[in-house]
């Protein structure tokens, strides 16, 4: 349609580095753009793409609101990552510790059971 004509895009970039379009100021009038209509169309489109530019840096700061929640996210995983482990490792060696306790205890009563048993025995033959 005619209603492009007379209007240049061209594309810049935002303080952030991300491409976003702007209208090029309208060229100066001609028989074709002095038509009220046209130029109704060439307001309807610079709107549309002023809407554009903002719903573009509205996701732009969405995006970045939920990369910054991510890596929130991602430290408080790696903090629990590793007080469990460390907690895991503390649990191991106590739980080692433990055994190694009971099972030398255990040798302990067995040693006595049997030494109480051998003087029963030597007393009842003796």
């Amino acid at each position: 349609t005619e209603s492009n004509e007379g209007q240049q895009v061209i594309p810049t970039v935002t303080p952030k580095d991300s491409p976003s379009v702007e209208v090029a100021p309208p060229p100066p009038p001609t028989a074709n753009t002095t038509n009220p209509a046209t130029l109704k169309e060439l307001r309807k489109l610079r709107r549309h793409v002023l809407q554009l530019n903002s719903d573009l840096e509205s996701s732009e700061r969405e995006i970045e609101a939920q990369r910054l929640e991510l890596d929130r996210a991602a430290a408080r995983m790696e903090r629990d990552r590793s007080r469990h482990k460390q907690e895991k490792e503390s649990h191991d060696a106590s739980h080692k510790a433990e055994i190694a306790a009971l099972t030398s205890a255990h040798e302990r009563a067995l040693q006595q059971l049997k030494e109480s048993n051998e003087s029963t025995l030597a007393e009842m033959e003796g």
